[in-house]
């Protein structure tokens, strides 16, 4: 949960804002944003929690975790392709039109890869855990999504601005998250479990977030 917490928005947030009628422009400059400061703010905020609490903290000295090694994974995933994708979109936005829809349905894939093979190889713990495991990531993700659109609602922002922020604080990059725990914790089962299933719910609160709100906007444009 500390490293799902450290991780940045998923790209996914970008559709269901748009989806829903929310302000589909924040939602992309929110992610583009808090995925470049990713490279910074991912090491640093998961070894300050894991610190916190004694076990975590031994176990971050046990397995022996780099924060650099970590910084220098989330470059490599992260801002190398989309520094890639910005430049190719500046220079060939005609070929960028072109590949943009196989790519999101590669991105998808490669996405549902990931938690396949997560939930694969912890699904004896996760049969057997997967009470606690929904209350503690449904808990998780309610709370973000409501918390993100109380937030943006107290600071004055329309309701357009706070589908926006709420889905932006929901949904976590979880392919992220899964490729810092298979390269640097040998895919610990309960981080593994935990994120797998994120994959999963994240997506379906997601959606029925995104699906709602576009109801109630076709009801009432206003």
């Amino acid at each position: 949960m500390m490293l799902l917490n450290a991780c940045p928005g998923g790209s996914v947030s970008n559709y269901m804002v748009h989806l829903s009628k929310g302000n589909t422009a924040l939602s992309i400059t929110l992610t583009s944003i808090t995925t470049l400061l990713a490279v910074v703010t991912t090491p640093l905020i998961f070894t300050a929690l894991a610190q916190v609490f004694p076990y975590t903290a031994a176990f971050l000295k046990t397995i022996e975790v780099s924060p650099w090694g970590i910084i220098q994974s989330i470059a490599l995933l992260i801002v190398l392709p989309l520094g890639t994708g910005m430049l190719v979109k500046a220079s060939f936005p005609k070929f960028t039109n072109r590949i943009k829809s196989p790519i999101s349905a590669l991105s998808m894939l490669i996405l549902f890869g990931f938690v396949a093979v997560a939930v694969i190889n912890n699904r004896e713990n996760l049969m057997q855990y997967l009470g606690c495991v929904f209350v503690i990531v449904t808990l998780h993700n309610l709370l973000a999504l409501s918390g993100g659109y109380g937030f943006a609602k107290l600071m004055g922002l329309s309701n357009a601005d706070a589908q926006a922020v709420s889905i932006e604080t929901g949904i976590q990059n979880t392919a992220l998250g899964l490729a810092i725990t298979f390269k640097f914790f040998d895919g610990l089962g309960g981080m593994a479990m935990v994120l797998a299933w994120w994959g999963i719910w994240h997506l379906l609160s997601g959606f029925l977030f995104a699906m709602i709100w576009r109801r109630l906007y076709l009801l009432n444009p206003k």
